[in-house]
C-alpha cells in the first residue's frame, strides 16, 4: 500500500506530540525543521501502518507536531529511532503521549519539565 492509498481510522485521534522551543512565533528555519519532522514521522508511521501525522502548529515560543498513533508503546520507539537516524533526537525535543488525565513523557529520558498544548 503506497502513501496515496493510506486510509486513517476514523476514530484515531491525536495522541502523540513532538514539541521543541522556537524563537517567539518561530523563524523560517524553525518552520522548516517542524515540516521536516512532520514528513519524517508521517513516513515512518505509514511505513508500518502505525498511524499518521496530523500536521503541526507553531507560535508563542514552541512548535508542536501532532501524531495520530494506533499503538504508542510500539510506535514511539520507532519514531524516536527515526529522529535519531536523522540526527534530530536531541534534548531540544520533547515527545509525549496523551494517556488520559496527563501526558507520559517518552523523550528526553527523565524529563520533568512541563508540557502543554496551549
Amino acid at each position: 500500500m503506497g502513501d496515496d492509498d493510506y486510509i486513517p481510522d476514523e476514530d484515531l485521534s491525536e495522541n502523540v506530540f513532538v514539541q521543541f522551543p522556537v524563537d517567539g512565533f518561530g523563524t523560517d528555519d524553525e518552520f522548516d525543521l517542524r515540516c521536516r519532522v512532520e514528513e519524517l514521522l508521517d513516513a515512518e508511521l505509514k511505513s508500518f501502518g502505525g498511524g499518521m501525522c496530523n500536521g503541526g502548529d507553531m507560535g508563542s515560543g514552541g512548535a508542536t507536531v501532532f501524531l495520530m498513533v494506533r499503538d504508542p508503546a510500539t510506535a514511539i520507539p520507532r519514531l524516536l529511532e527515526a529522529l535519531r537516524r536523522e540526527g534530530l533526537l536531541t534534548d531540544r525535543f520533547v515527545v509525549t503521549e496523551d494517556t488520559g488525565p496527563k501526558h507520559k513523557c517518552w523523550w528526553p529520558e527523565g524529563h520533568t519539565g512541563g508540557f502543554s498544548l496551549l
